[in-house]
């Protein structure tokens, strides 16, 4: 080492930069630093005015050179910094090893035998060590200067011009995330920058200016700052100081986030709470053992309760309340994003004064004289806008890097498969047998439809029957029923957990999927066994699965061998009904949208878009329900909402009967025993022939409770139907608080129709040719899951394999495996009374057989049993048949034999036979 001295490459000259190579130069290396301004210090010689340090200066201190005793402010400003890092800089002797005026045109890895090596190395660069790859980098850079100030790069006639190239061994990039590639926002044709009369400009621009220069930019004019971080805060700020209340500055903004007046709460510093050991303790971390996660979920309400001490500081000390712009998420969430925002001084008094215009809109876009507001077609005039929008650290990233390979690599592709809980369980089976899952999720997070659900949203089983098999509930959720919050929050601890989140590519939609078979598609319908063999990989086929990354706004193609659809069959494709000519949406003067529209909005946008008005919503499930009951709050008796529905149902007060709970009733071992089901044989058939009337009395028992507890009699909404074909088909659904309180008073009006249709001024109920008048129409009306899995194959083979008409189920063996697909699984479209563990049981099974743990019946076996099924079903659950409701118990049980696992779970023949199955009891299956 001392002999030839390592060249280590560093891109950057800003705080990273400083460091690296002052630790580079320590352990005797040679580093040059590439500089693209003129001056070190990155983003902090590109500030606006009025910039600081976010956090006390104490927190943001070189470990070897602390501040000067000089520099007494808690929170120096962007002058003091720099001057910080220079002087960090000049101590260390660091200046002479950067190149500035250089830019980094890109970076080029030179393998010693190629590219495909160095993807196939078991360790990183071969052997695991720093240098083991005997490779080098080729970095290519302009220097933007006329001459060069470094001779030893000079070319023949001593200048440099145009681009250069430097080998290195070793580079280091520091080139962080705020700058050079802004994130602006998309617009429709026709309403983008384009038509604005006025100058638009992202923030990126206006803090390269002087500050004399931007004063005098937004001097007199009408300006718009788009954001709610603290760019955006920062330049409004200075907008409302040069203009006071004659041009007033809009703060244009999607969603409000916690911003601190201070780094203390309620005399507590920040750091107290989040910086210290015991911060660390709160939240289990990948790698950390048992005893650290069993603590972590021990102390997790002292987690919910700093979030909250911090929160109630913020909504006591800034008017958030008064402007309607509390945030929904909490703090702990922001903070663990790092998006903390310290407003500048007298920024509410700003507001207060009118200086500072709040103007929040989810959607919006330009028109000539500004920018229009679409959730209320407001106009905004503007003569300058100001995107401070972000930035797109990750395509600058990946740009620096000239190999596609490398791009590929370093862009974290993503896009859709997965959503809900059935992904995060089929990857963490699939790991735990040795593959490689890769999951496509299309959102930024995980949870599917939890992410999108309306405030009041809760489960509707007890949380015993939504648990997961090897993650039971952390013991601070004591609620019976936990809200959408307290879900979501469980999922991405079981992520967490299983450390799932690695293996997936967050927001890549999947455009489709298509099979790519040994020998053509024709081969596949000759098959007597699932895949030609009845084994997972036994066609040797592949699955290509198509995806947009939404980050990169570009399309890819991945190769892999087996497919887990998880798209589940309750989002993307609404159920809308259909209306002949001229009595449709399009004659109606008001609003008309779908609840999965309405669910997508945030709490404070919903309540706001029914606040005072008029609404009727179509359905009698349980979005319908809910929806009915927010309208109710906001609105009262004054402006009652009406649920218009085509036929009641059973729907439940609670959990328990008459002080008995369902599981008892229907998800026990005695239960099943009361229904013969395809596949039992001839004493199980005589059995629950002789035992169907206390089928009979089971459902009776039910409605009996329901008609006492609910007024059904009273509103004459008896439903036709017995309770038993109703939750045959899982149409479960739990009345959310007071919703009969809500109809008694008057602020929800129940209004039956067969047939209604729609009106200039609302709906026609034909039945008795009523109008119904309206301001908004919200339909409840489900989804259509079957379009929406049959649109994910490109193929038209399997699409109308897949497809069904309104006389057939799916076909799915297991409620898994479709006999006519290959290599591919379907898990989560099938519900049941317990949908996690039940998808919980289905993914074991499928890794299982992937694992060549069984073999698959012969495709003829698997449709006759599939058809036995569908039939059980019509003759069970009525017209609802093609919901693809599983009994609970019955399909674990199936999936155990199959799996060669005792099915029998329980310790006594009494407790088999009475005692409700729960996830628990699969656990050391």
């Amino acid at each position: 080492m001392a002999a030839v001295k390592k060249v280590i490459g560093i891109i950057g000259a800003g705080v990273s930069g400083l460091i690296a190579c002052k630790y580079v130069l320590q352990k005797g290396f040679h580093p040059v630093v590439f500089e693209a301004s003129d001056a070190i210090g990155g983003v902090w010689t590109q500030t606006i005015a009025s910039t600081r340090l976010q956090t006390p200066r104490f927190v943001y201190e070189f470990s070897d050179f602390p501040w000067p005793p000089h520099v007494t402010d808690a929170f120096p400003d962007h002058d003091q910094v720099l001057h910080y890092l220079q002087s960090y800089a000049r101590h260390f002797d660091l200046l002479k090893h950067v190149r500035f005026n250089c830019r980094v045109e890109g970076v080029e890895y030179v393998a010693p035998s190629g590219d495909g090596q160095d993807v196939s190395c078991d360790r990183w660069g071969g052997t695991g060590d720093a240098f083991g790859s005997e490779g080098c980098w080729h970095i290519t850079f302009h220097d933007t200067l006329l001459k060069s100030n470094h001779p030893e790069m000079a070319s023949d006639n001593g200048c440099v011009l145009g681009l250069q190239v430097m080998e290195v061994d070793f580079i280091i990039l520091c080139i962080g995330r705020f700058s050079d590639f802004p994130n602006l926002p998309e617009f429709p044709p026709n309403k983008g920058p384009e038509i604005f009369r006025g100058q638009v400009m992202h923030s990126m621009d206006y803090s390269r200016m002087s500050d004399s220069d931007a004063a005098a930019l937004v001097s007199g004019k009408r300006v718009i700052v788009v954001g709610f971080q603290k760019s955006a805060v920062d330049i409004a700020a200075e907008c409302a100081k040069a203009n006071g209340l004659k041009s007033p500055c809009t703060l244009l903004f999607r969603n409000p986030h916690w911003t601190l007046p201070s780094f203390n709460a309620w005399g507590v510093n920040i750091a107290f709470l989040y910086l210290s050991r015991l911060s660390e303790l709160l939240v289990h971390k990948p790698n950390e053992g048992a005893l650290l996660s069993l603590l972590a979920t021990c102390l997790s309400p002292l987690r919910w309760m700093r979030s909250k001490f911090v929160e109630s500081y913020i909504k006591w000390k800034l008017p958030l309340k008064k402007y309607n712009i509390v945030p929904n998420h909490s703090f702990d969430e922001q903070i663990t994003s790092c998006r903390i925002a310290l407003l500048p001084d007298s920024f509410y008094s700003c507001v207060e004064e009118g200086s500072i215009m709040l103007k929040r809109a989810a959607n919006w876009s330009f028109c000539e004289k500004g920018v229009v507001c679409e959730e209320d077609a407001s106009p905004v005039e503007a003569d300058l806008v100001i995107l401070a929008t972000g930035y797109r650290g990750d395509k600058k990233l990946m740009n620096i890097f000239k190999s596609p390979l490398f791009q590929k690599i370093v862009s974290g592709s993503e896009s859709n498969t997965l959503g809900l809980y059935s992904g995060l369980i089929a990857c963490k089976h699939v790991l735990q047998k040795g593959f490689h899952p890769v999951v496509f999720e299309a959102s930024d997070s995980i949870g599917g439809v939890w992410t999108q659900t309306v405030a009041s949203t809760r489960l509707q089983t007890p949380r015993f029957l939504y648990e997961f098999i090897d993650f039971p509930w952390p013991p601070h959720v004591k609620e019976v029923y936990p809200d959408h919050n307290q879900v979501l929050h469980y999922l991405q601890s079981y992520a967490q957990h299983f450390d799932l989140l690695k293996h997936i590519r967050f927001n890549c939609r999947v455009e489709g999927v298509d099979y790519v078979a040994a020998s053509g598609d024709g081969q596949l319908m000759s098959w007597e066994e699932w895949g030609g063999t009845g084994e997972a990989f036994g066609s040797k086929g592949c699955w290509h699965i198509k995806f947009h990354d939404k980050l990169l706004r570009s399309d890819h193609v991945m190769e892999v061998d087996f497919i887990i659809l998880c798209i589940g069959r309750v989002s993307d494709f609404p159920n809308l009904p259909d209306f002949p000519p001229d009595k449709g949406p399009e004659v109606f003067r008001g609003q008309v949208m779908h609840s999965m529209d309405y669910s997508l909005m945030s709490d404070s946008d919903a309540a706001a878009l029914v606040s005072g008005k008029r609404v009727i919503v179509v359905g009698f499930q349980k979005s319908a329900l809910d929806i009915a009951a927010e309208c109710a709050e906001a609105n009262g008796v004054k402006t009652p909402c009406t649920v218009l529905f085509r036929d009641p149902q059973w729907n439940l007060p609670g959990f328990s009967v008459w002080g008995v709970n369902l599981g008892f009733l229907y998800l026990n071992r005695v239960s099943e025993l009361l229904v013969h089901k395809p596949g039992e044989g001839a004493l199980l058939s005589l059995l629950a022939t002789c035992l169907s009337p206390l089928r009979w009395m089971r459902a009776k028992f039910v409605e009996s409770y329901i008609k006492w507890k609910v007024p059904l009699k009273k509103y004459n909404i008896v439903p036709s139907h017995s309770f038993e074909e109703q939750i045959s088909s899982c149409r479960f659904v739990i009345l959310p608080d007071k919703f009969y309180s809500n109809v008694d008073e008057g602020s929800i009006i129940l209004k039956r129709a067969t047939n209604w249709s729609f009106c200039e001024k609302g709906v026609v109920c034909e039945s008795d040719d009523s109008t119904v008048e309206a301001d908004i129409v919200i339909l409840a009306t489900g989804y259509r899951g079957d379009k929406k899995l049959k649109n994910i194959f490109n193929s038209p083979l399997f699409q109308k394999i897949i497809s069904r008409s309104e006389f057939d189920t799916l076909g799915l063996y297991r409620e898994c495996i479709h006999p006519r697909i290959p290599q591919a699984a379907i898990v989560g479209y099938s519900v049941s009374l317990s949908n996690l563990y039940t998808s919980d049981m289905r993914c074991r099974w499928v890794v299982e057989f992937m694992d060549g743990g069984f073999k698959l019946p012969s495709i003829r076996q698997m449709e006759e049993d599939a058809k036995k099924w569908e039939k059980y079903m019509k003759q069970h659950a009525g017209s609802y048949f093609r919901k693809s409701c599983v009994g609970t118990l019955h399909i674990c049980y199936q999936l155990c034999k199959e799996m060669g696992r005792n099915p029998r779970r329980k310790g006594s023949w009494f407790e088999e036979l009475f005692i409700p199955y729960l996830s628990r009891d699969y656990a050391n299956l």
